[in-house]
Order: structure tokens, then C-alpha cells, then sequence
């Protein structure tokens, strides 16, 4: 059976839309890897000032002032990760109207990322508003990072899925354009 000129480039119209959703879909795959190594390294620098702390907290007035302030600047630098990460969720917005096969997985790369951003914004309150009481208070602070730990094992998993989607995806995108090949080259 013939397949009619106006198949052929329906097809590869169809194949050269779903290269670029691939492309916007890795794109945004790497923006989230990106949002996760920096949240890691903000739990890592959190998990880090707290450990200071429980040494030293005892040990005199002079360090609690540097550990507010070292505080502070935590503080400000996830109010700047907050702005990034507001841009890039309506950046996020735009391609799931255009990867509707994609959007569960950013549905919940989003919402874990958003749960990950508020359980840091509450542990900066915790410290920030605690930092005079006993060493003890500091057990929840930890246990609410280990929560963290496991949630952001989570996302990387769910991460992973996506990877191999697109993996997928992009088989099927060669496919296509092998098959669109052949038909061009059978007339």
C-alpha cells in the first residue's frame, strides 16, 4: 500500500514535535538534577552549622553571634533559591502543556521539591529561633534531616523514571524518524 506525500510529512512533522518535546523534556530534567544538588548542599551546609553548634554552643556568646550570622546568609541564599525555583516552576508550567506523556512524573518532581524547599525553610525558623536552648532540641533538627535524606531519595528515584522515559521516548523518536526515511526513500 502507498503511503500518500501528505503522510510523509505528517509523519515527520510528528517526529521533528516529538524530537523538540524530548529536548524541552531533557532540559527540564537537567534544571531539576540542578535544583537537587543545590538543596543537597544546602541540607549539607545545614547539617554542618549544626554539628558547629552542638560543639561550641556552650562554650561561649561570641559563637552563637557567628553561627546567626552564618544563619542569616543560609537564610538569604534559600530566599535566592526560592526566586529560582519560583522562575523555574512556570518554566516547568509551559512544557507540561506541551509533554502531557511527562507531566505525572514533573507533577511530582515539583511537589517534592516544593516539600524539600518549605522542611528547610522551617528547620532556618527552628535554629534561627532556638538557638539559646538545650543541646537536646537539637535531636528533632537532625531527625527532621533524615526525613529530608529519605525524601530526597524519593525524588532521585523518581527522577530515574523519568530518565528511562525519555530514554524510551527518544527510541521511539528514532524509530519514527527511521521509518519517515523509508518512506521517503520508497518513492
Amino acid at each position: 500500500m502507498a503511503t500518500s506525500p501528505s503522510n510523509i510529512k505528517t509523519s515527520h512533522s510528528k517526529a521533528v514535535d516529538a524530537e523538540k518535546n524530548v529536548s524541552e523534556l531533557e532540559l527540564l530534567v537537567e534544571t531539576e538534577k540542578y535544583r537537587i544538588e543545590e538543596l543537597e548542599e544546602q541540607i549539607s551546609l545545614l547539617e554542618k552549622n549544626c554539628e558547629n553548634f552542638k560543639a561550641e554552643a556552650s562554650s561561649n556568646g561570641k559563637r552563637v553571634s557567628e553561627l546567626e550570622a552564618e544563619l542569616e546568609v543560609v537564610r538569604l541564599r534559600a530566599s535566592s533559591l526560592e526566586v529560582a525555583l519560583q522562575a523555574s516552576n512556570e518554566k516547568e508550567k509551559e512544557l507540561n502543556e506541551l509533554l502531557n506523556v511527562a507531566s505525572e512524573e514533573n507533577k511530582n518532581i515539583k511537589d517534592a521539591t516544593k516539600a524539600l524547599n518549605e522542611k528547610l525553610e522551617i528547620l532556618l525558623n527552628v535554629m534561627r529561633d532556638e538557638l539559646n536552648i538545650p543541646l537536646h532540641k537539637f535531636e528533632s533538627v537532625e531527625n527532621d534531616l533524615k526525613a529530608i535524606g529519605i525524601r530526597e531519595n524519593e525524588l532521585l528515584d523518581k527522577l530515574k523514571l523519568a530518565e528511562e522515559k525519555l530514554e524510551q521516548q527518544s527510541q521511539l523518536l528514532e524509530e519514527a524518524h527511521a521509518r519517515c526515511t523509508e518512506l521517503e526513500l520508497s518513492h
